[in-house]
């Protein structure tokens, strides 16, 4: 099983969506996989209009509680976050002086007993919580949203900065890789999407993938009724661009 953090430090950039695009792109291609939320805001779960009494947060709580792992399509499950008992829970262990070897020990729990799955993909808020630096210190990979703000780029450079120290100073004998990084909500009606796509590409060179996830509404639209945008749109530009992704991802994993 490989764990990629999907993360940046800049918050819009579609992390969630990719999560379930890509990972429901992926089981279309035979791979089992996992969305593990990590954000106290809940969008996985939100995502596909589920509760669970057993999350990550009750899990960071009390390792012998147990965890749900939710099938939402066929190969395609979740844990949820806790929502607001992530963040709780979080603070609770940071006081009490047990928050980085608690759940560093949760973590490695949770990963060492999932290895049915081909990806654990895991959604990250853009901020720095212990719950994200935890989470990025037990993955193998990063994979990178880049949305076409003037921002992106920052928060591109920021979230490598951060896995690097983390690799440092954590793991230096097992570095975490960025596997890539994708344009997404491209318009190419528009000059600053066009930059800022050269840019990124002049930066990161190979590390950015040849399929660019274009604007289109139906990825917009695809939450509101907790579908993957290809179930809910089939055919549309979303679901063409997704379905590229997991293709090309696959190839280059």
């Amino acid at each position: 099983m490989k764990i990629i953090a999907v993360a940046t430090s800049k918050g819009g950039t579609g992390k969630t969506t990719t999560c379930v695009n890509l990972g429901y792109g992926l089981t279309k291609l035979d791979k089992k996989v996992l969305i593990l939320d990590c954000d106290k805001q809940g969008n996985i779960s939100n995502y596909f209009n589920l509760t669970s009494s057993k999350t990550l947060a009750t899990f960071l709580d009390n390792i012998e509680s147990g965890i749900d792992i939710i099938a939402v399509r066929k190969n395609l499950h979740i844990i949820n976050s806790g929502k607001e008992r992530l963040a709780e829970t979080e603070k609770r262990l940071v006081g009490a002086r047990l928050g980085i070897m608690a759940m560093n020990k949760a973590f490695k729990t949770i990963f060492e007993s999932i290895n049915s799955y081909d990806y654990t993909f895991l959604d990250l808020g853009p901020s720095l919580s212990l719950v994200n630096e935890n989470a990025l210190a037990m993955c193998d990979e990063i994979f990178i949203p880049a949305s076409m703000g003037f921002f992106d780029l920052t928060g591109i450079s920021q979230i490598i900065k951060i896995i690097n120290d983390i690799s440092d100073t954590v793991r230096p004998e097992r570095p975490i890789k960025v596997c890539g990084m994708f344009v997404n909500m491209f318009d190419k009606r528009t000059k600053i999407a066009e930059t800022i796509e050269a840019n990124l590409r002049a930066a990161y060179k190979n590390l950015v993938f040849k399929t660019k996830v274009r604007k289109n509404v139906s990825i917009a639209e695809a939450p509101a009724f907790h579908e993957p945008v290809q179930t809910y749109a089939p055919g549309s530009h979303g679901d063409l661009d997704f379905t590229q992704l997991a293709e090309e991802f696959l190839d280059r994993a």
